[in-house]
């Protein structure tokens, strides 16, 4: 079973995913054959260890978006460890925590035995090979037995990791005026086009009268990026900017089974999406992958479909800020890199994720809880130096993450000095 089922994996990344050519030579699929094929299924261990063995395998395409899921029978969700930790310098710091051991801002010393450096090594490929300040250590916690971990009275002790129940993520859409004028907008991702839209709406006549509006995408897990369109006569003053003379060339890689998988995941979403634009694009999809599938690398005609075909706004406001960071992935990334183009608009903080040199991903469900999830379109830069992956958008003003962001939002006290002196100016 698991054997089969590994087999199905590998050929999907060697056919359907959108960066198997590019990537041709760097996954070793022989090398977890037999160790796959030594699982017994009627052993419950075996399934952890199936999981463990494919997703090392598919750290060989160095892809944040290619994923494999397990759930149980029951479809709970993957466990953690019950808090999440960032790196600076020598030490991991505890940003969240839902174990009662542990406190916001406790230091993190080392990991099994070893200092944060030294296990960095260890985990260079979970890791992506990253430079520091882009590290996920979360997705190396899950692998760790026990922690030294040192408290705000500056006392450590050995702590074993406890997985437990992954809790459901809520997405947040938020608005408020922080300040006479000043718009704090969040959003955690772009999944729900029809919650992000009725948000807009709420507010827009206050963003039309509005001094400065502030996007805080630093958190957000993608989606569809038609779900910010609206926002973006606010974000574009009132010179055009055009997208497809800035954009890279997108190609979709048309197989016969990527496009079935597309088509069903799109008909759904047609099903319970009603806000007007994000259901003129998705129709658009679903007549491109039907008219080329079976037909290799293709390029889909957007400048047909999309809403505008030059961007511009409005005077008003006359300063917009985005917050980013390394948790903006996918659809955020796409956030920040167009709202870059605009003349109006400052980015702040960290680089994005920078996972959209391969994107828009569908899945191939594998049976008894596994779900393979692989990009299908990819990036065609001109210059090299502009692909994403490793690097991420990069911010107007970077701003190193320290520990005290734990203490107080460093990087929206920096806009509101902006917004000030300007208003002084």
């Amino acid at each position: 079973m698991y054997l089969t089922m590994f087999e199905e994996v590998v050929k999907v990344m060697r056919r359907d995913y959108s960066g198997f050519l590019d990537k041709q030579g760097w996954d070793h699929p022989d090398v977890y054959k037999d160790k796959v094929n030594a699982l017994d299924p009627e052993l419950p261990e075996s399934r952890s260890e199936f999981v463990r063995l494919v997703k090392d395998y598919l750290l060989d395409f160095r892809d944040r978006h290619v994923s494999f899921i397990a759930t149980d029978q029951q479809g709970a969700q993957p466990e953690w460890p019950g808090f999440k930790v960032r790196r600076h310098q020598a030490f991991l710091y505890i940003t969240e925590s839902e174990d009662a051991r542990f406190n916001r801002g406790d230091k993190i010393i080392s990991l099994d035995g070893k200092s944060i450096p030294e296990a960095e090594k260890v985990y260079a490929r979970l890791l992506y090979q990253e430079k520091e300040v882009r590290q996920d250590w979360n997705l190396v916690m899950n692998e760790v037995d026990e922690v030294v971990v040192e408290n705000h009275l500056g006392e450590k002790d050995i702590y074993p990791v406890k997985t437990q129940r992954k809790p459901v993520y809520v997405p947040e859409y938020s608005s408020k005026e922080i300040a006479p004028g000043i718009h704090l907008i969040k959003l955690t991702d772009f999944g729900n086009p029809d919650a992000v839209y009725n948000l807009f709406k709420e507010h827009e006549e206050q963003y039309k009268v509005a001094r400065a509006l502030i996007f805080d995408v630093r958190i957000n897990y993608g989606g569809s990026d038609a779900s910010y369109y609206p926002f973006i006569p606010f974000v574009f003053g009132q010179k055009e900017v055009d997208p497809f003379e800035i954009s890279p060339e997108m190609l979709f890689n048309c197989t016969d089974a990527t496009a079935e998988r597309q088509l069903k995941e799109l008909r759904q979403g047609l099903e319970v999406i009603e806000e007007k634009e994000t259901r003129k694009i998705l129709e658009f999809l679903e007549q491109q992958w039907q008219e080329k599938k079976g037909s290799g690398f293709q390029r889909f005609p957007f400048e047909e479909v999309m809403p505008m075909q030059k961007l511009s706004g409005y005077q008003k406001p006359e300063q917009v800020f985005v917050l980013s960071d390394i948790c903006c992935g996918s659809s955020g990334d796409s956030f920040v890199e167009t709202s870059k183009w605009s003349e109006k608009v400052t980015v702040i903080g960290r680089s994005t994720m920078g996972i959209n040199d391969y994107s828009n991903v569908t899945s191939i469900d594998l049976g008894n809880g596994f779900v393979l999830g692989y990009p299908t379109s990819k990036l065609v830069y001109e210059n090299p130096e502009h692909y994403q992956t490793g690097r991420g958008i990069e911010p107007h003003v970077y701003v190193e993450w320290t520990p005290e962001h734990l203490e107080r939002d460093v990087d929206l006290e920096m806009v509101l000095d902006r917004v000030k002196s300007k208003a002084r100016s």
